[in-house]
């Protein structure tokens, strides 16, 4: 089911409700329960656009409430710089909108998280590509401060020996190239990533955000994109088994040896 979005009447996801990026000869509703209607001029053309102020963070926050809809795609309105809160007079196709400021990853400076990012980036179909310094823990911004200078002798002993070790899982692993890709939902906020082919089944359990070590219950799995044999033998292997507290979990399976690695 596609469910489309106007986005400036859908939700405002910001902590207190605050508008960002208020326009010139523009007027913000007083509340959420406020009719709709424009304010003309003499010739009948607007004079004032109308704006409830939502954004992108507020259709994210949202999403849990489409999947519980049943909702399978989004359609959105557009959200590039414009006058108007429709946005079809778009100025500019290169800029998200200041009253919709989009919603940017950003890891905070948590290794961990990063450590995660790179965990999935190895592991999910395509040739994985660092930008320069991510390895090194480089921080920065949007552009220009997406071009800081590499960060020689203060690099991350962390993260460099988490992609030397994904690398190396990568390149000793061909299923992780060529092999098919299926997903299992698990708890906690915990998934899989399982990729797949008639030799060899790598598991990518990812990630423990709770400060807890967690134990896995397969009565609890949920299997996606799966053959019904591969997802057994996935809940199987990972049926009680231990993903500690800020972290991830690797496993391999040699299927034609069934033994785990």
């Amino acid at each position: 089911m596609v469910y489309q979005i106007f986005p400036d009447c859908f939700n405002n996801g910001n902590p207190h409700g605050e508008i960002q990026g208020r326009k010139k000869d523009s007027f913000i509703y007083a509340t959420k329960e406020d009719s709709p209607y424009y304010i003309k001029d003499e010739h009948g053309d607007i004079a004032c656009w109308d704006f409830f102020g939502g954004n992108l963070e507020g259709i994210r926050q949202k999403i849990p409430y489409l999947k519980d809809l049943g909702v399978t795609a989004i359609y959105l309105n557009p959200i590039f710089q414009a006058s108007s809160n429709h946005r079809y007079d778009t100025q500019d196709f290169m800029k998200i909108d200041p009253m919709r400021p989009e919603s940017r990853p950003s890891w905070g400076g948590d290794e961990q998280l990063v450590a995660l990012a790179f965990g999935l980036l190895f592991s999910v179909p395509g040739v994985p590509c660092i930008y320069y310094g991510d390895e090194a823990g480089l921080e920065g911004d949007k552009d220009p401060d997406n071009r800081r200078y590499f960060p020689w002798g203060k690099e991350s002993d962390f993260l460099e020996k988490e992609v030397k070790e994904l690398a190396h899982w990568r390149r000793e692993n061909r299923v992780l190239v060529d092999g098919k890709v299926g997903y299992v939902k698990i708890a906690y906020g915990i998934n899989a990533l399982v990729r797949y082919n008639q030799r060899e089944l790598v598991i990518y359990c990812y990630y423990n955000k709770t400060d807890q070590d967690m134990i896995l219950d397969a009565g609890e799995f949920q299997t996606y994109c799966l053959p019904e044999k591969i997802g057994e033998l996935v809940s199987d292997i990972l049926d009680q088994e231990s993903v500690a507290q800020k972290a991830y979990l690797l496993k391999t399976f040699k299927l034609d040896r069934n033994e785990k690695e």
